[in-house]
């Protein structure tokens, strides 16, 4: 069945691509500097001339700076959703029983994803989060992190991702089973669907829409070569779900980028009851740990270590270098004394036959240059910078689990320091858990099928169980975070 907006989404399909490309462009600066955290993070080995040390001790330092955050805020939040109106009051029991087996460990894992955007967080300075609904072959929550390289949105758009005139994922597999199913179920346009099988010919291969390489760079840090090795067994295509504004409504568009062919198009807030609360507001949301109003791409707490970290590869490399300079530094002397150099080689229990004259003494045929040792100007500078970072991140050695005194005041200070730091990032990271929070609520609106079972605990404690209707979930509820 043909789409009621196809003449729409002919005209829109095209602007989307441009949108795209214009996202790519701009953001790629930022991309490269979050590609020099990561290829530090996951020790990428640096190019270095054969007669220099090459160890990747930044790695050590910038990998213990971000795990050591994360363990600070690996604490999992839970949403409650409460009843303004007191009618509500078992809507809202039924709402946060939802939201608990929904969000559980054996279920969607949400603690779980939230750890893993917390890191992407700290080294790349924002998080995309992906929350949706779906009701096809069964009611299931989607949630999930999304990749910043995958991520595009407006370029002046802000922090503010509902004011965003457009934005997307790229880089969102679907088998050709997938397609053809949701063809079928009208969900795709089965038009649009057929021509997009008949055009893509190579099949099996995964393989990203990435024009400038970043997550091929991201795995070749790991010595992992993904462009050869794409190789899968089933037929996939490469899909891109964009939201934008265009002739005075808020679209949802699903496009294949390779043929420039559209599959689905619809308004937004028919796509997402949520965008009739939040006008703008599609399945993503984001934090950013450096909060600024007026840039969508901001730095991270990678971008604070990253100086620090290489500035102690070099002096850690530099110091290596003076030590080996040291035990194989350089000897000038005298061919007529010694008359087969290669003698002067360092061996074990080497003799060295020297040619002299009555009263001539070695010492003076024979000079070994000195370099001074720089071990204590390293050390010296190592702690200071190692001092330096605690003091404007907040992690101290005693928040990295080495006691620096055992006085109960001065660790509790160390813990406020941290907490104070990340307090700043904490606001929009909680806004953020909140946005989820209604992406869950309207999307159980939207796909909740009719007398779905759960338990809510009843007056004396007990578990009952009971069943959820759609409308029990339209009344007023407050989302609050706590943890």
């Amino acid at each position: 069945m043909a789409s009621k907006y196809s003449k729409i989404a002919d005209r829109l399909t095209p602007k989307a691509i441009k949108q795209l490309e214009t996202s790519e462009r701009f953001k790629q600066p930022r991309m490269e500097q979050i590609r020099k955290i990561e290829d530090i993070y996951l020790g990428k080995k640096k190019l270095a001339l054969i007669t220099r040390s090459n160890v990747n001790f930044d790695s050590v330092i910038l990998r213990g700076f971000i795990d050591t955050a994360l363990s600070k805020v690996d604490e999992n939040l839970s949403l409650h959703f409460g009843e303004v109106k007191p009618k509500d009051l078992l809507g809202s029991k039924k709402l946060n029983a939802l939201y608990q087996y929904e969000s559980g460990l054996d279920r969607g894992k949400w603690s779980h994803i939230e750890l893993g955007g917390k890191k992407l967080a700290l080294i790349s300075g924002i998080n995309i989060k992906k929350a949706y609904a779906e009701s096809s072959p069964r009611f299931a929550f989607q949630f999930r992190n999304t990749d910043h390289y995958d991520f595009h949105m407006e370029p002046q758009g802000g922090n503010n991702l509902d004011k965003h005139l457009y934005k997307g994922e790229a880089n969102i597999f679907r088998t050709k089973a997938e397609i053809k199913k949701a063809a079928l179920s009208e969900y795709y346009d089965s038009a649009q669907v057929a021509k997009l099988v008949s055009k893509i010919k190579e099949k099996d291969y995964k393989r990203n829409t990435d024009f400038y390489r970043n997550k091929v760079s991201r795995f070749q840090a790991l010595g992992l070569d993904i462009e050869t090795n794409e190789f899968l067994g089933t037929e996939l295509f490469n899909m891109v779900e964009w939201v934008m504004y265009a002739e005075g409504e808020w679209w949802y568009l699903v496009f294949n980028y390779e043929t420039g062919l559209w599959v689905k198009i619809d308004k937004l807030e028919d796509c997402f009851s949520v965008a009739k609360q939040f006008p703008g507001r599609g399945p993503w949301s984001m934090w950013q740990t450096h909060i600024d109003p007026f840039l969508s791409w901001t730095p991270g707490f990678g971008d604070d270590i990253y100086p620090i970290a290489y500035t102690m590869y070099k002096l850690v490399n530099l110091m290596i270098d003076n030590l080996e300079r040291q035990n194989y530094n350089q000897v000038a002397y005298d061919p007529k004394v010694f008359t087969d150099p290669k003698q002067l080689l360092s061996r074990k229990d080497g003799l060295v036959r020297a040619t002299l004259q009555t009263g001539q003494s070695i010492n003076n045929h024979l000079y070994r240059f000195e370099l001074p040792n720089t071990a204590g100007i390293t050390v010296d500078l190592m702690q200071y910078f190692n001092s330096f970072l605690g003091e404007q991140t907040g992690l101290t050695r005693g928040a990295k689990g080495v006691a620096e005194t055992d006085k109960v005041g001065i660790a509790y200070a160390n813990l406020e320091q941290v907490a104070d730091r990340i307090g700043l990032t904490n606001k929009m990271y909680l806004q953020s858990q909140i946005e989820t929070g209604n992406a869950f609520r309207y999307g159980c609106i939207d796909h909740l099928p009719a007398n779905y079972a759960i338990q809510i605990l009843g007056a004396e404690g007990r578990a009952i169980d009971t069943e959820v209707e759609r409308e029990e979930l339209l009344g007023e509820y407050k989302i609050t975070v706590s943890g």
